[in-house]
């Protein structure tokens, strides 16, 4: 059991090295013309699972963090006020995300969302993670449009929306969806091309290591730069 432990650690750590590397090809290849160093932001995105951060240990490059508040109609993450405070006490850009499920009623997922995260003048709009497919293509859509309204109505800012490449062409690639902010994660690059409409946010690894987080946390890039992030913030 021991070898075999020993065995598959190093698998793990030869591939999460492979996926690394990749993660830095890629910002260092992948379109050129927008991720110029002195452009790009760089951000991270946690929940519980990366457990007890050290935040006076975060690398300054780092400059948003958005963090998990809520999932489907009643589960709340029990690390969010944690580290929204503390992403708030040490400066970063931060902002709060609403995992979605397509089966629960979009208002009653507003209302967790809302019960947990109160925005302020500075924050990054609130996120809706959108990846679990549904066979009903327009209702989940359209559900997707009630609630991305009834946060905007409520926090007086468009939302952000997250997805994956895949996901993106099969719901998004739509006009009704044309107005959004878009995180896309796409962790080779290859989807981020002319099949996409518009992008802003770019998760480009699940396996990146940053000082003060033990384990794996998603890395991510805005393109736009620093101004331009800023002022998509709450006014």
């Amino acid at each position: 059991m021991n070898a075999l432990k020993t065995i598959l650690t190093i698998i793990l750590i030869t591939f999460s090295a492979t996926n690394e590397i990749s993660g830095e090809k890629t910002k260092k290849n992948i379109y050129s013309d927008t991720l110029r160093k002195n452009d790009t932001i760089s951000g991270i995105d946690i929940s519980f699972y990366q457990k007890n951060i050290q935040w006076y240990k975060l690398p300054n490059e780092i400059c948003f963090v958005v963090i998990k508040a809520t999932e489907g109609s009643k589960i709340k993450d029990s690390k969010f006020k944690e580290n929204w405070d503390s992403a708030g006490k040490y400066g970063f850009f931060r902002g709060a995300y609403h995992f979605y499920r397509p089966y629960v009623t979009p208002y009653v997922q507003f209302r967790n969302f809302i019960s947990v995260v109160k925005l302020k003048k500075g924050d990054l709009p609130p996120v809706v993670d959108a990846e679990i497919h549904s066979k009903y293509t327009l209702k989940l859509q359209n559900d997707l449009k009630i609630f991305l309204s009834l946060l905007e109505r409520y926090y007086k800012v468009k939302p952000i929306i997250y997805c994956n490449a895949p996901f993106y062409r099969k719901h998004f690639y739509h006009s009704y969806f044309d107005d959004y902010h878009f995180w896309i994660a796409d962790y080779r690059g290859k989807s981020l091309d002319s099949t996409m409409k518009m992008w802003d946010f770019w998760q480009y690894t699940c396996w990146g290591n940053v000082n003060g987080i033990k384990g794996y946390v998603d890395k991510n890039y805005y393109r736009w730069g620093y101004d331009s992030l800023k002022n998509i913030c709450l006014k």
